[in-house]
């Protein structure tokens, strides 16, 4: 692993640390950062949202390239209308919010389906090294 690669495991990591406290434990980070109004909250769901949707773009116009991601895509988008279910049976939220879960789900299904057709345009071995 390089050392660029490094940095961004390392990130990905704190990542992966901050949104398992922010789902079991969210009042913790919101005590120690001091928010005193939950108005910011969803400025900063924007926030990372814009962020998230400057990666999709950037690997969608690489295309090819980028098949890794797109595969890592499916795996993420799908599991999104569980945690928003699960967020239902808590009765964190109202039923409604499964639309955006049901557009991730029908999305990443999208793409599934146009990764499984691209094993004709890029070859035999595509199909074996993206869905083994």
């Amino acid at each position: 692993m390089g050392k660029p690669a490094k940095t961004i495991l390392v990130f990905g990591i704190y990542l992966l640390l901050l949104g398992i406290v922010f789902l079991i434990a969210p009042e913790k980070i919101l005590n120690l950062v001091e928010v005193d109004s939950p108005e910011i909250l969803p400025r900063v769901l924007g926030m990372m949202l814009l962020f998230m949707s400057y990666y999709y773009i950037r690997a969608s116009i690489l295309g090819k390239d980028m098949l890794d991601f797109f595969k890592w895509t499916v795996h993420t988008r799908v599991a999104a209308i569980f945690f928003l279910g699960f967020f239902v049976i808590m009765e964190y939220v109202a039923p409604v919010i499964l639309i955006f879960g049901l557009i991730d789900f029908l999305g990443a299904m999208w793409t599934r389906a146009t990764l499984r057709a691209s094993r004709f345009t890029f070859g035999p071995n595509f199909h074996r090294k993206y869905f083994n």
